[in-house]
């Protein structure tokens, strides 16, 4: 690798501090060929350049037409070469590149000049081009690129072979308390400022060729309508070239729309998928390249190239298309590379995920894109709706891997489980605090509703048509997640929360494995309804799993069917009456444990003395379930009883029934048997395992540490930690940074649901149990609500009241107020503001308001302006539009002395703006001209006064008003002079109608 000269160190600066010197130097030792010279390549070429790689070949044969100086930035001159041209232009961009043109054609070169590059980008080539090219770059470790542009579409692929890159992750300290969550999550904290580190990834491509046959007749629609069908486009377009050597051209716009609406009808049949995929309205968008596509596929193309060299950052796998009709573009992996044998089978929910990931365009304003090592982030800060007819609106969701949607069914639990959990804290909050019947009551309910949800799941999964929220396989992997939630929390209710007498603990654990092991029951209907039962393959098998799961009846009721059963009815009798008389089938509430466990032991002593005797050895089946009977560690683990189980925590209860009986939750028996169990069953390496066997050791830390990694929402471990903090099992929970455990994860949860456009008051709600930061997450995620009408404001809004959030209940007003106004709705702007409580914003509306009834001559919102009340007091103006309002509602009723005292007052109070004097004092003139005066003497002066200041005559006395009118044509000084002529008479009048002193 090269070293870099003090003049590329400062020319390269800020690309080394974004990704660091070492890539760097791998860019400037890195040879790129560049095959075509068309917009797209031209836009890569200036990227790559730029960057700082060791050197840039362009490959092209053509020369510069009158089309290339329309839209190629890169050639000025026509006639001459394209790549020649180019290379001057580009080799002025950074001088520390070496740019070299070469004009013959591609299809000249043999194989040996290509060898010699790190990366080849083709462009304007044929199919078999690209493939041929693609196969030589995989065999000898060439990076290898293709892509093109038509008109609106764009794409490009990437094969990498085997890649290697550097991700950065905040590095985990080893003094610090750390909850892991999903793959996406990882909770830490530490003294100081935030570590990094750098790790590193390795990933699989495939072929073109393998690409390129991929079958999409297995899609279904849904997928299609969350995916946009741009791959098809290309693939006519791309097919258009190959069979008829040159692109579609506008010259000749109506017949190679035809053509490529017949080959629109081949590329559906190649692949398998509906006519109507492929909208026959492309073929007006597709002539020619355009300059902004070829800036966005082109930016995109060469970050990619960047990356790949410099092995920085998660590649895309690993073909992007673009369409620019609607405004967006897709990553779509193709093919399947370096996967391994059952990879679809075990990560069918994955899958779905990385087939089609949809992201916004770089450039945009409203998108954000944060990188991870399991893919890129992308997300658009404005909401667009859903429902777009028009297709993708190019915003995307953040995807996580193996993440739980809320769909219809599971935003039930949500909604449910909010009101226990509600329950438990009022509980928890009393003066006793809640006692364990109330803990086990609300994880009961917990428990019913994930029940609730798991059988919504598989009916939804088993149906033939599925919701089309989401694909029938992400019901299918939600009812395996929540039924493996329920296992774990029955399993935790009966260790941690249920107060049981000896001898009831093995009762429970016999309820678990029934309650959680259906598969008997279609197992015995089987045998049951065979000819004859005892053939059937797996008789025993149903006999040995019901004794197990001390379902006693059922394993008699079995045993009955066997025709030895009436043919030699000495055996079976003899089993069928040990079975019945098993003490720990009676009830043990009221009995002392000297009793269960005098009485366990007389009747293991008789079915060992049957066995000793020889009962059973005409039957090897009931031989052995005698020895099972007895407790025999050897029967236990035979073949057929383990067999017989589907799980092994199965037998590890029926090894309990019968060799601890009376365990004890806290004893040993129980970890080690479940140990051994797990070692004969082959299990353990589950995640769901060992979650099961840290609550069988009592590890609560760990058991909620592995359910937060690998339980793909926050909902169970946060409800499950809540009860444990509620019943005292959590010890030590405190958090270096002064949260505690439960809250920390209930945090997370309503984190994790404040998104949804319907769970965000429940978040909030979950918030508001949260003393340490709960107000604070509320303040922060209040104001990140989007505002999508006026009837979500207001929800919003009764919310913050709810949990007194003042602030953020004025912010909502403000922007609700700015948006009316700037909708030209001033009525609902000032009932915002009004509500905001904000002065100076509702002073200036009432300003504006008045504005408009000026020009328009009548107000606006009568209703608003009659019911003010005391929201006059906010500001002056507000209470000048509001007694104003009052004058005219005088004035229409006749009410003409009090309509004039008001304005008086009104001028008087000093409250009404300079600029609407004049206004006022216009509205007098009708009272003015009354034959019984409104204004007296006192008030007849007092509008003088104000329409002294306005009047252009201010100097002259009223005496002499009458005889000073200058006769001008000016508007606004007739209305003066109207006006204090008005005001004289009135006077008089005024003055005759005084009572004499």
């Amino acid at each position: 690798m090269e070293r870099l000269t003090n003049e590329e160190a400062e020319q390269y600066d800020r690309q080394i501090r974004l990704w660091g010197l070492e890539a760097q130097k791998r860019l400037r030792s890195s040879q790129v060929l560049v095959i075509g010279l068309r917009g797209l390549s031209a836009e890569v070429c200036k990227n790559i350049v730029l960057a700082g790689v060791k050197s840039l070949t362009i490959l092209d044969h053509c020369r510069v037409t009158s089309e290339d100086m329309a839209n190629r930035f890169l050639v000025s001159k026509e006639g001459d070469y394209r790549a020649l041209q180019a290379k001057v232009r580009l080799q002025t961009l950074n001088q520390n590149v070496a740019v070299e043109a070469d004009t013959e054609n591609v299809k000249d070169k043999g194989d040996d000049f290509f060898k010699r590059f790190d990366v080849i980008c083709l462009t304007d080539c044929p199919t078999s081009l690209m493939v041929r090219l693609n196969e030589l770059c995989r065999a000898n470790g060439i990076k290898f690129f293709c892509g093109d542009v038509w008109g609106f579409y764009g794409y490009f692929f990437v094969d990498l072979q085997e890649h290697e890159y550097a991700i950065e992750v905040p590095k985990v300290a080893e003094d610090v308390v750390m909850v892991e969550g999903p793959s996406t999550k990882k909770v830490r904290v530490e003294n100081g400022g935030q570590e990094m580190q750098t790790i590193r990834k390795q990933c699989s491509f495939c072929s073109l060729n393998n690409a390129l046959s991929t079958s999409w007749s297995t899609k279904t629609e849904k997928y299609f309508k969350r995916h946009p069908a741009t791959f098809f486009t290309i693939q006519v377009l791309q097919a258009f070239r190959d069979r008829f050597g040159a692109d579609p051209c506008q010259q000749f716009e109506e017949e190679h729309a035809n053509r490529l609406l017949t080959l629109r009808v081949d590329i559906a049949e190649k692949y398998g998928v509906g006519l109507g995929l492929i909208d026959d309205q492309f073929t007006s968008y597709c002539f020619s390249e355009l300059s902004p596509v070829c800036a966005i596929v082109g930016g995109v193309m060469a970050q990619e190239i960047i990356k790949a060299i410099s092995a920085r950052d998660v590649p895309f796998s690993n073909c992007f298309l673009y369409d620019g009709v609607l405004g967006s573009g897709i990553v779509e992996h193709l093919g399947l590379a370096g996967l391994g044998p059952g990879w679809e089978k075990k990560n069918r929910w994955t899958m779905a995920l990385q087939e089609g990931t949809q992201f916004s365009i770089p450039g945009m304003r409203t998108m954000r894109a944060v990188w991870k090592d399991f893919g890129v982030v992308v997300y658009d800060t404005k909401n667009k709706s859903r429902d777009d007819k028009k297709g993708y609106s190019g915003a995307i969701v953040e995807v996580q891997w193996e993440s739980s949607k809320w769909n219809s069914t599971t935003r039930k639990l949500v909604n449910q489980s909010y009101v226990h959990f509600v329950r438990l804290q009022e509980a928890a909050a009393g003066p006793n605090g809640a006692q364990a019947d109330v803990l086990v009551k609300c994880s009961r309910h917990f428990r019913a509703i994930l029940h609730e949800c798991v059988l919504e799941l598989k009916k939804i999964a088993t149906a033939a048509d599925c919701d089309a929220e989401v694909d029938c396989e992400s019901y299918v992997y939600q009812c395996e997640l929540f039924s493996m939630m329920e296992l774990i929390w029955h399993l935790c209710e009966i260790l941690y929360l249920e107060v049981l007498p000896f001898g009831c603990l093995i009762q429970q654990l016999l309820e678990w494995v029934r309650w959680h092991s259906t598969s008997y029951e279609q197992l015995q209907h089987d045998v049951i309804s065979a000819p004859c039962p005892e053939e059937h393959q797996h008789f025993w098998h149903l006999v040995y799993k019901l004794v197990l799961q001390g379902s006693i009846n059922e394993a008699r009721d079995v045993l009955g069917l066997h025709s030895f059963a009436h043919h030699s009815p000495k055996v079976f009798e003899s089993m069928d009456e040990l079975l019945t008389k098993m003490p720990m089938m009676r009830s043990s509430v009221t009995a002392s444990k000297a009793e269960l466990l005098r009485s366990w032991q007389e009747w293991r002593g008789e079915c060992c003395r049957r066995r000793d005797r020889g009962d059973f050895m005409l039957v090897p089946e009931l031989q052995l379930l005698c020895q099972v009977l007895c407790g025999e560690e050897e029967a236990l683990l035979d073949k057929s009883i383990v067999e017989s189980c589907d799980e092994w925590y199965e037998l590890m209860v029926g090894q309990l029934l019968f060799t601890s009986p009376l365990v004890l939750s806290t004893d040993y028996d129980v970890v080690a048997t479940a140990e051994k169990c797990l070692g004969v069953c082959e299990a353990g390496g589950a995640v769901r395992d060992k979650i099961l066997l840290s609550a069988l050791q009592g590890d609560v830390m760990n058991l909620i540490t592995l359910c937060s990694a690998s339980i793909s929402n926050w909902w169970f471990v946060a409800h499950l930690t809540t009860i444990f903090h509620q019943g005292g099992i959590l010890v030590a929970s405190q958090l270096e940074y002064g949260f505690k455990l439960s809250e920390f994860l209930v945090l997370e949860y309503a984190s994790s649901i404040m998104s949804h456009p319907s769970l965000w008051p429940i978040a909030l709600g979950y918030l508001g149990y949260c003393p340490t930061q709960g107000r604070h997450y509320q303040s922060l995620y209040v104001e990140r609500i989007p505002l999508t009408s006026e009837r979500k404001a207001i929800k919003v809004l009764r919310v913050c009241n709810q949990y007194q959030l003042k602030e953020e209940a004025k912010t909502v007003c403000r922007v609700m107020a700015v948006r009316a106004y700037r909708s030209g709705r001033l009525g609902v702007a000032l009932s915002w503001s009004l509500r905001s409580k904000d002065a100076a914003f509702a002073a200036a509306l009432a300003e504006k308001y008045f504005d408009s009834y000026q020009s328009l001559g009548e107000f606006m919102d009568l209703d608003l302006l009659d019911h003010l009340g005391s929201a006059m007091l906010l500001s002056n103006k507000l209470a000048f539009l509001g007694k104003y309002r009052e004058f005219h509602r005088l004035y229409g009723n006749g009410e003409f002395v009090a309509a004039g005292q008001l304005l008086v007052q009104l001028l008087v109070s000093n409250i009404v703006p300079m600029k609407f004097w004049m206004t006022i004092l216009t509205d007098a003139l009708p009272l003015l001209e009354l034959e019984s005066p409104v204004f007296n003497t006192e008030q007849t002066y007092a509008l003088a006064h104000f329409l002294r200041q306005l009047s252009p005559i201010a100097s002259q006395s009223l005496d002499h008003t009458a005889e000073q009118d200058t006769g001008s044509q000016d508007g606004n000084n007739n209305k003066v002079s109207l006006l204090w002529l008005a005001l004289v008479r009135n006077l008089s009048r005024a003055m005759l109608e005084a009572p004499s002193p």
